[in-house]
Order: structure tokens, then C-alpha cells, then sequence
């Protein structure tokens, strides 16, 4: 075939022709590519259905990845409802125990070498029981992500975000970023002071909350530093929502909330959540703490002289 050289992007009427012919050639090819795998998509299909449910999983999973994807989308499309109805659930929920399985086994090597390297490396406070320990980021901006969900990566991935840490006991680490309780109350006072009346009410309900935690100790261990102290409902049902975030606005409910729960520290707090989980009962509580457990109704607004003491105690000092 000779081409003529066509500065102004004109063709000859041949070559147009030729294009066409190629074109046309091309798209009955994918045309019949097309044809061909929905055939063999439909030979597939009436195969799984003739196989029984553990059957049907094994070759599923021995499929590629994308392969298996566009075969589910053609189960979707299917007008056999028992195809669409018995066949397409047990399938997609087998697929996801089969990926959640080999992604737990995946995991579950490298959080042993986690917790082998939390073993070695105990806080300085002296905590060395792995479930109160945590790493703590030296330089907040280099953080890629936290390391119990690094697990997920590569060993090598995970070393390099360790090599990036230290171990910190959960107490020491709320210490570093938040600071003691005294340093807490006069930033809490600040806003008191100077912001505008709906971030002013914020800072007052929260400084009650301190002052009451002032009073409280930890039943497990008896650490006393209130920057350190979480509320832990004694049942996790009777739970109507998070007590940081309801202090924001109303103190009637945080009261309620408070009046169901007993006073741990973060590290006995996180020892806890390991060995019973996030739901727990009443019994399981006695039964770590070894003591009977009984709350009391509890009221933040008896706080409010402490709070007009400490103001005027700042007037003072300035």
C-alpha cells in the first residue's frame, strides 16, 4: 500500500477505504472475542449450579481475582432467581470467610512479632505486661500509620514504622500528648476566659469533669493522676452514648452516663478490652478487679464554687 505524504491531514479515497476495511475487520474480531467468553460464562455459571456449596467455593477461590469478579457480575445478571438467590449468597459470603481467613493468617505472623518486640522492650515507668503497652510516634510527621494496623504490610514495612518509635505504657503516652491534669485545667481555663459563650460552656463542663475525676482512683491499680482515668461502664449495653462527647453539650446526660460506670486508668482500661472484649458484663468486671462493684449517682455541677474559686485566685495572682 503507497501513502501519500498529506501535510493538511487530507487522505486519498483509497487509503479512507483502507482504514475502513482495517476498522471494521477489528471490531468484528472483538465482536466475536465478546461472543465467546459469554458463551464460556454461561458454561460456568450452569456449572456452579449443578456443584454443592463447598464445591462451589474451592473453584471460586482457584479463580483469578478478576476473572471471579466478572463471573459474579454475570451471576447477578442471570434471570434464574434460584441461581440469583441460592447460588450468588453462599458464594459471596464463602469468597469474604475465605479472604478474611487468609488475611487473619497474614496478620497473625507479624503481630507475634509485635508482641515479641513489646516483650523486650518495656516502658519506662517500669509497665511491662504487653496488653498496658503501645508505641509512641518521636517525630509525628514522618507516621505513616499505627502499627497494629501495619500488620496488614509487608515485615520489612513494619520494621521501618517501629524503627520510628518508642514503647510507652498507655498512661505515659496520654501524659505526652495531653499532659497532667494541672496543665490540662489551665488550657481548659484559658478558653473559660477568653473564647466566645458556646466554646466557654464546653470548657466549663470539661473542667467539671475534671474536678471530679480529681477525686476518683483507679479500683484495679490506684493510680490517681486524673489525666490518666477513663470512665468504664460497669455494663456495656446500658452504654447511650460517649461521655466526651456529650459533655459538650449537656450536663444532665453526661451525669447519667456517669452514674453507670466505676473509674480504671487507661492501662488497666486496655488490659480489660483485651482479655473480655468491648461488651462485657458486671460479673466479668468483679471477677478482674476482685471486688464488688457499686455506683453511685453522680452530679458534675457541685464543681461550680471550685471553678469560681480557681478564677479568682487567677484574678489574683495577675
Amino acid at each position: 500500500m503507497i501513502y501519500n505524504d498529506c501535510s493538511n491531514g487530507d487522505h486519498t479515497s483509497n487509503e479512507k477505504k483502507y482504514y475502513k476495511r482495517r476498522q471494521s475487520k477489528k471490531d468484528k474480531k472483538k465482536y466475536y472475542q465478546r461472543r465467546w467468553r459469554e458463551k464460556q460464562y454461561k458454561k460456568e455459571i450452569n456449572l456452579i449450579f449443578l456443584m454443592d456449596k463447598n464445591d462451589q467455593t474451592q473453584y471460586l477461590s482457584s479463580m483469578h481475582g478478576s476473572k471471579r469478579a466478572s463471573l459474579i457480575k454475570r451471576i447477578k445478571k442471570t434471570k434464574n432467581k434460584i441461581l440469583k438467590d441460592e447460588v450468588f449468597t453462599n458464594i459471596k459470603k464463602k469468597i469474604k470467610k475465605h479472604k478474611k481467613e487468609n488475611l487473619l493468617k497474614r496478620i497473625s505472623n507479624k503481630w507475634e512479632f509485635v508482641k515479641s518486640y513489646l516483650r523486650t522492650h518495656p516502658c519506662d515507668c517500669g509497665v511491662k505486661e504487653i496488653e498496658k503497652l503501645t508505641f509512641h510516634h518521636l517525630d509525628p510527621t514522618k507516621k505513616e500509620g499505627n502499627i497494629r494496623h501495619m500488620c496488614r504490610y509487608s515485615i520489612n514495612r513494619l520494621i521501618e514504622e517501629i524503627q520510628k518509635c518508642e514503647v510507652r505504657c498507655y498512661n505515659c503516652h496520654i501524659l505526652i500528648h495531653n499532659g497532667n491534669s494541672r496543665e490540662q485545667k489551665n488550657h481548659l481555663l484559658n478558653n473559660y476566659l477568653n473564647k466566645d459563650s458556646k466554646k466557654k460552656q464546653r470548657a466549663r463542663n470539661r473542667l467539671y469533669l475534671l474536678y471530679h475525676k480529681d477525686e476518683q482512683v483507679c479500683l484495679k491499680c490506684g493510680e490517681k493522676e486524673s489525666a490518666c482515668l477513663v470512665p468504664h461502664y460497669v455494663n456495656s449495653i446500658s452504654r447511650n452514648g460517649r461521655i466526651s462527647t456529650l459533655i459538650k453539650n449537656s450536663i444532665e446526660k453526661t451525669n447519667k452516663e456517669l452514674s453507670k460506670c466505676i473509674y480504671l486508668c487507661q492501662n488497666c482500661h486496655m488490659q480489660f478490652t483485651h482479655r473480655y472484649g468491648l461488651d462485657n458484663s458486671k460479673d466479668e468486671l468483679e471477677e478482674y478487679l476482685g471486688i464488688e462493684i457499686h455506683t453511685k449517682k453522680v452530679d458534675i455541677r457541685v464543681y461550680k464554687d471550685k471553678l469560681i474559686e480557681e478564677i479568682q485566685n487567677r484574678t489574683v495572682k495577675s
